[in-house]
C-alpha cells in the first residue's frame, strides 16, 4: 500500500513539472503571425511648420501695447488745423509726451493751400513728426467742382462720367502722383457715388446713373 502511494506520489509530481516545463517553453517562444495581413503603423507624421511673422504686423502690435488708451483714441482722429502754420499743424501730430495733441492726421482745407505746390510739401513735410510712423495727410480731391489746389487740372466727374475707363484712369493716376508729391497720403475723392437724378446736388460728381455704369 505505501509503494502505491509513493508510485502515485511520483507520477503527480511528475505531471506537475511536466505542466511547468510546457507552461515555460511556451512563454519563451517567440510569437509567430499567421499568413494573414501584418499590422503597420501607417500614421503619417505631423510636420509642424513656422509661419512667417509679418512685420508690419509684428510693429503695429508693440506700438498699441506701448499706448495708453487716451492715446489710441488720439489717433483715431482726424482734424482740420485752420491756416498754413506749420508750428500748428506740427503741434497737432505730435505725440503727447512730446506736447503735442498726438492725432492721427490732418485734412487740408481751402485755408491750408498756400500758392504752390513745392509749398505745399513743405508744409506737410514739417507736420511729420514721427518718420516712423507719419501723420495721415488727407485732403477732398475730387477734381472738377470739388477741388482744393489750385494747380489740379486733372478731369473731374463732370467730364469722366462720359469718358472710358482707360480714360478715367489716367486723370486719377495723375491726381494721385500730384498728391504724392505735396505729401498727401489719403484722398476722399469719389469712388462709387451713384445717381440718376441730373438735379441731385452729386449728380455731376458721380461716374454714372447705376452701379454697372459707376464701375
Amino acid at each position: 500500500m505505501a509503494r502505491l502511494l509513493r508510485r502515485s506520489a511520483v507520477v503527480t509530481l511528475c505531471a506537475v513539472v511536466a505542466l511547468v516545463c510546457v507552461f515555460v517553453v511556451t512563454a519563451a517562444a517567440p510569437v509567430r503571425l499567421t499568413n494573414g495581413p501584418v499590422a503597420t503603423n501607417t500614421a503619417t507624421p505631423t510636420e509642424v511648420v513656422a509661419q512667417p511673422i509679418d512685420p508690419i504686423r509684428a510693429w503695429s502690435e508693440l506700438r498699441l501695447a506701448e499706448m495708453t488708451p487716451d492715446e489710441k483714441v488720439r489717433s483715431l482722429l482726424v482734424i482740420h488745423v485752420p491756416g498754413i502754420n506749420p508750428e500748428g499743424m506740427r503741434a497737432a501730430v505730435d505725440s503727447v509726451a512730446s506736447g503735442g495733441a498726438g492725432v492721427g492726421g490732418l485734412i487740408l482745407m481751402r485755408d491750408n493751400i498756400p500758392g504752390s505746390p513745392e509749398e505745399l510739401a513743405s508744409l506737410t513735410a514739417y507736420a511729420e513728426a514721427d518718420p516712423a510712423l507719419p501723420p495721415i495727410v488727407a485732403i477732398d480731391e475730387e477734381g472738377g467742382d470739388v477741388v482744393r489746389l489750385p494747380y489740379d487740372d486733372f478731369a473731374g466727374a463732370d467730364s469722366l462720367r462720359a469718358a472710358d475707363a482707360a480714360e478715367t484712369a489716367t486723370a486719377f493716376a495723375g491726381r494721385a502722383a500730384l498728391l504724392a508729391s505735396v505729401g498727401v497720403n489719403l484722398n476722399f475723392g469719389l469712388v462709387a457715388d451713384v445717381t440718376s437724378d441730373p438735379g441731385s446736388f452729386i449728380y455731376w460728381r458721380t461716374f454714372g446713373d447705376d452701379p454697372a455704369s459707376a464701375a
